[in-house]
């Protein structure tokens, strides 16, 4: 498996579909958010609706307060996935941060303690599949732990270089 992820970064094709793999990764939970924030939309709408029909209803303060709070947590909830929204757009990897990262291994995997190279392959691998019919091994990457391992990378070539 290192040897494969020693060759990702040199390989055209691989950094191609990893940039593939990320792009549909975000555009999957981006397309999640979206369809949870717009539930949540419809449910305040609707919880405003029975506000205006509790006013109208006359009801006591705590119908009132029981509404508006069941509101504030949806409101809440909307803030939290447009900012994860955000978040996770501002995540999208290009090729040279596959390139960099994945480029740059070989060196910086001599340079890891076992631990550390431990959380660099758990950063960066999200999945292996062997198919035993043909005998190909596949791994797939988590797109933010290549971005990650990269930044933490530069992080600590700077460190020492102080």
């Amino acid at each position: 498996m290192i040897d494969q992820i020693r060759r990702v970064g040199q390989d055209p094709g691989v950094v191609k579909d990893t940039l593939a793999q990320s792009r549909v990764q975000t555009q999957t939970t981006v397309e999640q958010l979206k369809k949870e924030k717009n539930a949540l939309d419809r449910a305040i709408l609707g919880h405003y609706e029975r506000l205006n029909q509790a006013i109208a209803d006359g009801a006591n303060e705590t119908a009132f307060a029981e509404i508006q709070e069941q509101n504030r947590e949806k409101e809440q909830r909307v803030t939290e996935i447009v900012d994860e929204m955000t978040a996770v757009s501002s995540l999208l990897i290009d090729e040279s941060d596959v390139r960099d990262a994945l480029g740059r291994f070989d060196e910086v995997w001599t340079a890891l303690s076992p631990a550390e190279r431990a959380k660099a392959i758990h950063q960066i691998v999200d999945s292996i599949q062997y198919d035993g019919h043909s005998k190909e091994l596949s791994i797939s990457y988590h797109p933010i732990g290549i971005r990650t391992f990269n930044q933490e990378q530069q992080s600590k070539e700077s460190a020492t270089s102080c």
